[in-house]
């Protein structure tokens, strides 16, 4: 179980670091703060689900 816990928590930093540009980006154009959380939050949930499915 640590293993999968170290590798989820892995994934999820190269996935945020993969798109902090993307970020960056869409607060240039004007989303909020609000926005930008609720999506890293979308994406950590939607990898959380996945890798305890398996």
């Amino acid at each position: 179980m640590r293993i999968l816990r170290r590798f989820l928590a892995r994934v999820k930093n190269f996935a945020m670091g993969q798109r902090s540009r993307e970020f960056g980006i869409r607060i240039a154009v004007g989303a909020t703060r609000g926005n930008v959380m609720a999506v890293v939050f979308h994406q950590g949930l939607v990898l959380t689900l996945i890798a305890t499915s398996v």
